[in-house]
């Protein structure tokens, strides 16, 4: 009996102070809209287990709140239905919340829906979120031609070869000029999570980058919590 009360006692209190990631939002212009939520636990990515965890909720007022099931680090996307219709269905970078919690942080996000339907926003209670937040706003010209661009080849625009030609070397442009700011944070902050995940993103024949990062003085590059093997995100 006393190992009973023992055992019980260990898994309530396990159960009381487990940890889950918990995202609260302060969007200008969301209003009262429907949110999709999609999220992977880190250890379902590495292992390519399982499939995403969906939830529904609703933001009232330009607010909402959510907390994962989840006991580990997630990589976690928030759609907004209103952008999601605006965009003809299309699950744009412009349009939607991506997120990396781990399962002690309590992100906070504030920021607003611009004229042009880009949701621009930051993201404070954890640095790596932070900087990925603002590494999205410092590329968002190159998101939205890259969107914008895609859009059109997608929609088979006839134009005639020459003209898709055209597009699509557009298209290379806006994407490395999107690598380009990602390979210069790599090489500017090599001490931040960010980075390694950066670096994680990058083609195999980017290993001269790795070594700029590791010669660098002071170098202390790590994921901490989050895998430092982290493959592609699945949405991509």
């Amino acid at each position: 009996m006393k190992l009973f009360f023992t055992t019980f006692f260990s898994l309530f209190s396990l159960a009381l102070f487990a940890q889950h990631p918990r995202i609260t939002g302060k969007i200008k212009n969301l209003g009262n809209d429907t949110l999709w939520v999609e999220y992977m636990t880190f250890s379902q990515r590495l292992n390519f287990s399982g499939k995403p965890h969906r939830d529904t909720i609703v933001s009232k007022n330009d607010s909402f709140t959510y907390t994962a099931a989840a006991e580990e680090p997630v990589m976690m996307r928030i759609e907004s239905k209103r952008l999601l219709e605006h965009a003809g269905g299309q699950a744009l970078q412009s349009n939607f919340f991506f997120l990396m919690p781990n399962a002690d942080e309590h992100l906070s996000i504030t920021g607003k829906i611009d004229k042009d339907h880009f949701l621009t926003y930051a993201v404070s209670g954890s640095d790596f979120n932070k900087d990925l937040a603002k590494m999205r706003m410092d590329t968002k010209k190159q998101i939205l031609t890259s969107e914008r661009l895609q859009l059109l080849l997608k929609n088979g625009r006839k134009d005639g070869n020459e003209q898709q030609q055209e597009l699509r070397d557009e298209l290379g442009l806006a994407f490395k000029q999107i690598k380009k700011t990602e390979l210069d944070f790599i090489k500017n902050n090599p001490n931040t999570e960010l980075a390694v995940f950066l670096l994680c993103q990058q083609p195999l024949d980017t290993s001269p980058c790795w070594v700029r990062v590791r010669k660098k003085e002071d170098s202390k590059a790590c994921f901490s919590s989050r895998p430092s093997a982290m493959p592609k995100i699945w949405w991509r």
